[in-house]
């Protein structure tokens, strides 16, 4: 099984370009990458065409771009958190100062390693000031288990609070959210709802997202997080 973002980024490989593979000619090393802050509109022209979601998160705060040569291979967008795990919820094991990377996505010419090597880059470089926390999630929807962050060696926390989010009806995903905000889908919130709703239909439940923390910093910063972070922490999910 391969994520959604993935599929994305080989379908936009095999499309036909105007001026061919140009980007073959481009130095590609992670050694001459670069990465810098970006606007809003420079980071949704990625994140529109190749993250999985399609859209940009509300109250956006920062926003980085990863660069070859001068040409865009990567955008990554951090944002307000919505609901609970932040500031808004001061019983959480998050810290209310960690930063939401609400979303990340790297074009299909990027080295194979870019997006591990762009979020390190980032929170190291710009986001620990000197310390911080990144908080991201693994959507189970997108076929994510968080590979990504694993290999940056984040903490995996457990799945948020609550039932699921989302179910597929004959293998077409919807989110719960729209059964009640879409006049096609005049259905409660819950699975038993949806089931009855498509009686008939195969409906399946799709599982929360997995939390992630990155921590960034210090050496006492690091390891006064681990001892915060220690008695959640779970073995990673795997495929």
């Amino acid at each position: 099984m391969k994520a959604h973002q993935r599929l994305i980024r080989e379908a936009h490989a095999d499309e036909p370009s105007l001026f061919g593979a140009w980007w073959e000619k481009i130095d590609r090393n992670l050694g001459s990458a670069k990465a810098r802050e970006i606007d809003t509109a420079t980071a949704s022209a990625v994140i529109l065409k190749y993250e999985w979601l399609g859209t940009m998160p509300q109250a956006v705060k920062r926003c980085f771009g990863l660069f070859f040569s001068g040409n865009i291979a990567g955008a990554l967008v951090f944002a307000e958190k919505p609901g609970s795990n932040l500031s808004s919820d001061k019983t959480s094991i998050v810290p209310a100062d960690a930063w939401y990377l609400a979303r990340g996505a790297c074009v299909h010419w990027a080295h194979e390693h870019s997006a591990t090597w762009f979020i390190s880059k980032v929170c190291r470089d710009f986001l620990a000031t000197p310390n911080c926390c990144v908080l991201a999630y693994s959507d189970p929807s997108a076929g994510e288990i968080g590979t990504i962050y694993q290999a940056l060696n984040w903490k995996y926390i457990g799945v948020s609070a609550g039932g699921p989010t989302a179910a597929t009806v004959d293998g077409k995903l919807i989110t719960l959210r729209s059964f009640q905000r879409d006049r096609k889908y005049s259905v409660g919130k819950s699975i038993k709802e949806v089931r009855e709703a498509f009686a008939g239909k195969d409906v399946q439940a799709v599982g929360r997202k997995g939390r992630y923390v990155g921590v960034y910093g210090t050496r006492k910063y690091k390891k006064e997080m681990e001892s915060r972070f220690a008695p959640h922490v779970l073995p990673y999910p795997k495929r």
